[in-house]
């Protein structure tokens, strides 16, 4: 398979106004979007799965797509509606409709239109799509025509294509993409005041002793924008059905959330009021007034699972960035991660695995997938380590903030201290579980990082000044057009326990709220590069990060991270500096490539400045 990530520079920042009602995940802005394709001469199939409650009695009457303008060969443009995909003589074979497409008049060959035939009444689960071919594949934007957003969605992305797939495939599965299509909905259909919400979990975990705010989804519904609600949250008995906790709450939203587009959401996050005792209840949401006036959503209210425990865990995601000095698109993530500690200090748990340079300690990466630049959430999210989840700049702050809501099992902290000679790092990780867990040692162990500040190196960079319009101020030190650039690094990891957990790092037996304890000892002489060579040499001060990991799913359940100047013991001179090797700081050729014996009459990169090998 085939794909490309292709961000669309030329069109980010343009936002679309519907015109009418619509719904999907696409909100207009073209900046959402990614192309994806096969490089070949073929028939492209894309659908959606509409299955949401709030659409029941909705009518469609046209579904739009947006295309990159710069396709030029794309032809043959349909849209249709089907209950089940299936193919039949290499063509998509829809059993409500199908109808013509065309370009949307207006949009600058941005957008692909079809009107229905005969417009269909949503009752159900139904699944939406688009097809044209392409005549020609040499140029990018005809090779990866089918425009995506870069992340799973409740609507899904399902694909064929006449050479590729055969057969439609998920992609939201295999990928984590989703399609961009939009339904245009008959607004005689859609009430002006309509709203639902839900928690961001099926489960939700709050405490007695420490009770935190639960964070919901909230979704408009209507024509009309939201600019405040009227929620009620109920907590029930599953065993009597006896109400044991009413929570009603006046919500003012700091951001309107614009009305006319079904599929557009806001987090919002709020107190509950927790029975008196502990357990496990069933929790229904509801919103009960928009701006004041009624409800008009017809989905029925959100039904979780709510969990009332001894304390609510504290979360501090695990973010595990993927770099190398010799990577040219790696400065988004060096901005990324500084900017996220200058915000949020040891709260933010984010830490550096080196590849190809004088930092690098191991090719065995614990992530899944490994692309430079890139950072995995808990070792199941995948993210960019400056965009995030989103094209906007810094838009990691923003999914770092989500993983954070997510409910946890346990808490973790961590408390270091450096020994007397400056030689070891003993770290300590203290874990306190919300339940009991039988068996808790084949269940969970701590992993063990020692990462480290202060190490200079020259940088490769691809950034210039003609990108400072899609990045924020905290790229500025990438954008003066410079392709080597000295930083100073931070967080690199020099050294680790088992990447998967120690053994017996977690007793048998685990009583909730009970604390425990655990140690592991870094020898400061250990933590060595690739080649050998010592990395905590004067200058370079340790840092000290533990996660709990769940041995069943291989997901970070917590982390936490202590600095250097909150390390007890700091204060003693570490060892001797790296012994030199002949080159202080590598050179580069111009594509940004190490380089260690340049041939005569080449021009490299050294030092940061162009210079001609005699």
């Amino acid at each position: 398979m085939k794909r490309l990530a292709l961000l669309l520079v030329a069109l980010c920042g343009f936002v679309a106004c519907f015109a009418q009602t619509t719904y999907g995940m696409f909100s207009g802005d073209y900046g959402d979007l990614y192309g994806f394709g096969w490089s070949k001469m073929e028939t492209y199939d894309v659908a959606m799965r509409i299955d949401n409650p709030s659409l029941i009695g909705k009518k469609i009457k046209a579904i739009r797509f947006p295309i990159n303008p710069d396709t030029k060969h794309a032809t043959d443009f349909k849209v249709w509606l089907t209950r089940e995909l299936t193919v039949a003589s290499s063509a998509v074979k829809p059993d409500i409709c199908i109808d013509a497409a065309d370009y949307k008049d207006g949009w600058n060959n941005m957008m692909v239109e079809g009107q229905l035939t005969t417009p269909f009444v949503i009752d159900g689960p139904v699944y939406v799509g688009y097809s044209m071919t392409m005549t020609e594949a040499d140029k990018l934007a005809d090779s990866y025509p089918v425009l995506i957003i870069d992340r799973p969605t409740e609507v899904g992305c399902w694909i064929h294509t006449t050479r590729s797939y055969r057969k439609f495939q998920d992609f939201c599965e295999s990928d984590a993409i989703s399609s961009a299509a939009l339904v245009v909905l008959d607004d005689e259909t859609v009430p002006s005041y309509a709203a639902a919400i839900s928690p961001v979990t099926s489960d939700v975990y709050i405490g007695v002793e420490d009770p935190t705010p639960v964070s919901f989804r909230l979704y408009n519904n209507g024509i009309e924008s939201i600019t405040y609600i009227d929620v009620c949250v109920t907590a029930t008995d599953p065993a009597t059905g006896e109400t044991m906790a009413t929570t009603n709450r006046h919500i003012a939203l700091s951001t309107t959330l614009a009305g006319g587009h079904i599929g557009g959401s806001a987090a919002v996050s709020f107190m509950l009021e927790a029975p008196e005792r502990q357990g496990d209840f069933h929790m229904v949401s509801n919103v009960t007034a928009v701006n004041g006036q009624p409800n008009l959503d017809c989905a029925p209210p959100t039904e979780a699972n709510l969990h009332v425990i001894a304390f609510a865990p504290h979360r501090r995601p695990l973010v595990e960035e993927y770099t190398g000095t010799w990577c040219g698109y790696c400065p988004r993530g060096y901005a990324g991660m500084e900017h996220m500690k200058e915000i949020y200090g040891d709260e933010f748990v984010g830490i550096a695995f080196h590849n190809g340079d004088k930092m690098e300690i191991t090719q065995e990466f614990p992530a899944a997938e490994v692309t430079f630049p890139t950072a995995w959430m808990d070792r199941v999210q995948e993210t960019d380590p400056y965009f995030g989840n989103t094209n906007i700049p810094f838009g990691i702050q923003n999914t770092w903030l989500e993983r954070c809501t997510m409910p946890t099992e346990a808490n973790i902290d961590v408390d270091a201290t450096l020994s007397a000679d400056g030689k070891s790092l003993v770290v300590t990780s203290t874990t306190r579980f919300v339940r009991d867990v039988a068996n808790a040692a084949s269940k969970y162990r701590v992993i063990y990082f020692m990462t480290a500040d202060g190490f200079t190196d020259y940088q490769t960079n691809n950034f210039d000044p003609s990108h400072a319009g899609s990045l924020g101020d905290d790229m500025e030190i990438f954008l003066q057009g410079n392709q080597q650039v000295k930083l100073t690094y931070y967080d690199v990891v020099v050294a680790t326990s088992n990447l998967n957990g120690e053994s017996g790092s977690i007793p048998s037996t685990v009583k909730a709220g009970r604390e425990y304890t655990h140690k592991y000892t870094f020898k400061l002489a250990d933590a060595k590069n690739l080649k050998g060579q010592s990395l905590m040499t004067k200058g370079i001060t340790p840092n000290a990060v533990v996660a709990l990991i769940s041995t069943e799913t291989g997901e970070i359940v917590n982390a936490a991270k202590m600095s250097y100047g909150n390390i007890t013991g700091i204060g003693t001179v570490l060892l001797d500096p790296m012994p030199a090797d002949g080159t202080t700081l590598p050179s580069y050729d111009l594509s940004g490539r190490a380089v260690s014996t340049p041939a005569q009459g080449s021009i490299i990169i050294k030092d940061g400045k162009k210079v001609l090998v005699k």
